[in-house]
């Protein structure tokens, strides 16, 4: 009975070592939409806030490297003769299963600010021609999903209307931790608080996630593989 127990401890054991090194070797982009609908009365009774426990070393920041151009190559490039059939010649390649796509997990790509996020574009165009939304920020980047001590929160802000901090995370299961709240100055709002979201869901890859106040709403698409 106590090596059935012991064998089945080993195995589980296991089990969350293989899980903790698979969701290590992942690299998930993470699309965060932003908008406020500060016209909305209702009666309800809010969280109010304006402390977010989150010390600055768990937050992160996004990164815009510097984009330059490699002049050398570029001469260099035009001392090549390229004939018609070179153009064609490796079509073939650019034919791929997408099931077999992911994002690169070089972990020197992360927490980019990558512009192209596609996921949330539709929803954000929709929002910004509706008078009673106003939309407030639109981010993009790549990450891994480390566990919750070593994985950071991602702050975004435009330090004027909102501020938000987003956690990508995985214990046994892959969690998204938000925290994040409108700002006086946004709501000319008499309370000396703000509107505040903190919730910790556990999340499936490629799908969206809507984090719900009656005065703003924060979506959330986190994706596996282009």
């Amino acid at each position: 009975m106590i090596l059935r127990n012991l064998l089945f401890i080993f195995i589980t054991l296991q089990i969350l070592l293989v899980n903790s090194e698979d969701s290590m070797d992942l690299t998930y982009e993470i699309e965060v939409l932003i908008y406020a609908t500060p016209e909305n009365i209702t009666d309800e009774n809010f969280i109010l806030t304006n402390y977010i426990e989150v010390t600055d070393n768990e937050v992160v920041e996004l990164t815009t490297p510097e984009k330059k151009i490699n002049l050398k190559a570029l001469n260099e490039s035009f001392n090549y003769e390229y004939k018609f059939g070179d153009i064609f010649k490796n079509i073939l390649s650019i034919i791929s299963n997408d099931d077999e796509k992911s994002f690169s997990n070089n972990s020197g790509f992360w927490y980019r600010d990558l512009d192209n996020g596609k996921s949330l574009a539709s929803i954000k165009r929709r929002i910004s021609r509706r008078n009673d939304f106003k939309y407030l920020g639109h981010f993009t980047w790549h990450q891994g999903a480390l566990n919750s001590e070593k994985s950071p929160y991602v702050r975004l802000s435009n330090d004027t209307d909102f501020e938000l901090y987003v956690k990508t995370y995985k214990s046994r299961y892959l969690h998204i931790d938000l925290k994040g709240f409108l700002k006086n100055e946004f709501l000319n709002d008499d309370k000396l608080t703000n509107y505040y979201i903190n919730k910790d869901i556990r999340v499936f890859p490629n799908e969206i996630y809507y984090f719900d106040h009656p005065k703003f709403g924060v979506l959330v698409s986190i994706k596996d593989k282009p």
